[in-house]
């Protein structure tokens, strides 16, 4: 798996829906509860995830209100980024009334006897180096992304794995959805395991034709 200097591991995820009834049918998620569902997601999570990892937390993480949210993020290991999903008002900024999500879930994460630490950032898109590689992340995929005409990566949630097979070049779903079809388990991906898939592939994107044809330096 993919490490730090520090030893701490990345992982990646998406759509996790906890608390969420509906997306068990939606999904065709093979749980009788959502009580169930949520434990095995917070299982296979834990199973993976060492307490100071990194975890990318890619959109639709759950329904509920920060309290709710906290009290599944106390149960989960590493130290978690979050990408805010069309599912997720608990992440979103109100500035009519001066709210500051993250400053609410640090303060919700406190009251129910955990650390700020647990959740360090909230973002709408992130981009990262790591071995050279460049990864964009964000909740929904996109149809180009910053030099994806070089070989960077595009990872997203959203789709729950129902538009993979239409997918060409260096992106890719980290759901949980498509995590089970993978690995018949709800669990992140290490970057390791995205990294492997997606080098595996072609570069593929909607200028490749232009930059073929006009091989000039492009930043």
């Amino acid at each position: 798996v993919c490490k730090f200097k520090n030893m701490t591991k990345i992982f990646v995820t998406s759509d996790c829906h906890y608390h969420h009834v509906n997306i068990m049918k939606y999904c065709n998620r093979n749980f009788y509860t959502v009580e169930e569902m949520n434990d095995e997601l917070i299982y296979q999570h834990n199973e993976l995830v060492d307490k100071n990892d990194i975890v990318y937390n890619l959109g639709d993480f759950t329904f509920q209100s920060v309290p709710g949210a906290v009290g599944i993020l106390k149960k989960l290991n590493g130290k978690h980024r979050f990408l805010r999903g069309n599912h997720d008002s608990w992440l979103f900024d109100k500035e009519y009334n001066n709210y500051d999500a993250l400053r609410a879930i640090h303060d919700e994460l406190l009251r129910q006897g955990d650390s700020k630490d647990k959740v360090e950032w909230v973002k709408d898109y992130e981009e990262f180096r790591f071995n050279k590689n460049l990864y964009c992340l964000g909740h929904f995929p996109l149809f180009t992304w910053h030099q994806s005409y070089r070989g960077s990566m595009n990872l997203y949630g959203h789709c729950h794995a129902n538009i993979e097979h239409m997918i060409k070049g260096r992106q890719m779903d980290v759901g949980v959805d498509n995590a089970y079809r993978l690995f018949k388990q709800y669990r992140p991906f290490s970057l390791e395991e995205v990294t492997e898939i997606l080098m595996s592939r072609d570069i593929e994107c909607p200028e490749m034709e232009d930059v073929r044809s006009n091989p000039w330096k492009k930043e």
